[in-house]
């Protein structure tokens, strides 16, 4: 799998949320979680953005320079089909879109829907194996298989922000650092060396989103030197769920191909953007 590729699909990233400012911003939150129910759903909108530049090189002379950006945008549907403790965790994921665009140097820019765009799968964990199937209760293809597990990967698991958050009071103006169950997955889809690097976040004011209030965070001025990387998030104050989240860095990478005494030097650089705004339906 190309550096590219795996840069667009190991992350949930979505198309810019509105949000409208709460006013008078308050003087702290203070953050309750909520447990999923049967019946919740998740109405995703995800957007990727990446520019790379990548150089190729053999004993440090360079023979190859190639550019190339990529637009993934994707709107999902999640619904909770079973979340009582001691089931098993089910989910049904309906992709309403999926569409990657690409364009490089030498080729005008080319749109493909990506195979799981207008489809719908049953997702099951039991124990750490995720169990996919289509609507006919059939085994989807690999690649389908791949990407939805990617999309649906922390279904019956703990929510690592609301372990965080749950019964905290948090101050206008404080710095958190955010738990690195949640930052490892995040960061790795700039380069799996920053996964284990801290992400530190500001509490701004709240914001109403979707008719939830929200806590507003924002990275820390000249995140560039603190963070790996730099944007702002809304958490949902009476469930501890992401409502939304903007993130923008630097991707830098380098790496070794080809069989023994015919060896290249691969050096990735670019820059990737992401978006994603989670619209939570709760049942009644």
């Amino acid at each position: 799998m190309s550096r590219l590729t795996f840069l667009l699909t190991v992350l949930t990233c979505a198309a810019s949320a509105t949000w409208t400012a709460a006013a008078p911003p308050a003087r702290e939150c203070q953050f309750t979680y909520r447990p999923l129910a049967v019946g919740d759903e998740a109405r995703e909108t995800l957007r990727c953005a990446i520019e790379l530049k990548t150089i190729r090189a053999v004993d440090g002379q360079v023979i190859d320079v190639g550019d190339q950006t990529a637009l993934r945008e994707e709107q999902t549907l999640v619904t909770r089909l079973a979340t009582a403790p001691g089931q098993t965790a089910k989910a049904r994921l309906t992709y309403e879109t999926s569409e990657q665009t690409s364009k490089s140097r030498l080729l005008d820019p080319q749109q493909t829907e990506r195979p799981v765009a207008g489809k719908t799968y049953i997702v099951v964990r039991q124990g750490d194996e995720l169990i996919i199937s289509d609507q006919q209760g059939k085994s989807p293809p690999a690649e389908e298989r791949q990407i939805v597990a990617r999309t649906l990967d922390s279904l019956g698991r703990p929510n690592p922000l609301g372990k965080f958050f749950d019964g905290r009071s948090i101050a206008l103006g404080e710095t958190v650092q955010l738990p690195p169950e949640f930052t490892e997955k995040l960061l790795s889809g700039w380069d799996e060396s920053l996964a284990k690097l801290p992400l530190e976040v500001i509490l701004m004011g709240t914001a109403q989103l979707d008719g939830q209030l929200c806590a507003m965070f924002h990275t820390p001025p000249g995140a560039g030197k603190r963070n790996p990387v730099e944007g702002k998030m809304l958490i949902e104050l009476a469930t501890c769920r992401l409502a939304m989240l903007e993130l923008r860095g630097p991707v830098a990478r380098t790496e070794r191909r080809g069989p023994p005494g015919e060896e290249f030097d691969v050096r990735h650089k670019g820059k990737l953007q992401i978006a994603t705004h989670i619209e939570h339906i709760r049942v009644k």
